[in-house]
């Protein structure tokens, strides 16, 4: 946009940057990459809780291994993985810039 529009329109090219530097920030990708791996467990038990012909077992036993799994997300092992990725991602975007 800041190159497109050039120097006519800088008020919404400083948003857009804004907004980009703010989708990169450290803060935004450590929540982004949270909810993605809390997604990534929740989804396939959401899909089998929304169908027409719920098998109930199933949904149970996918309901605690997913207990399982999030209890696992708040390990120390899982925290420090999840520190890596965001600063690997964060160093990544900074070297593009």
């Amino acid at each position: 946009m800041r190159s497109k529009d050039g120097p006519c329109d800088r008020k919404n090219g400083f948003e857009a940057g804004a907004i980009i530097d703010y989708l990169k920030s450290y803060r935004f990708v450590w929540t982004a990459l949270t909810f993605k791996k809390l997604f990534d467990i929740l989804s396939p038990t959401s899909s089998i809780l929304q169908n027409k012909d719920l098998d109930l077992m199933l949904a149970v036993s996918m309901i605690e291994q997913n207990k399982i799994k999030i209890l696992t997300l708040r390990s120390d092992e899982s925290f420090e993985s999840l520190s890596q990725e965001v600063d690997a991602f964060v160093l990544e975007q900074a070297d593009e810039s």
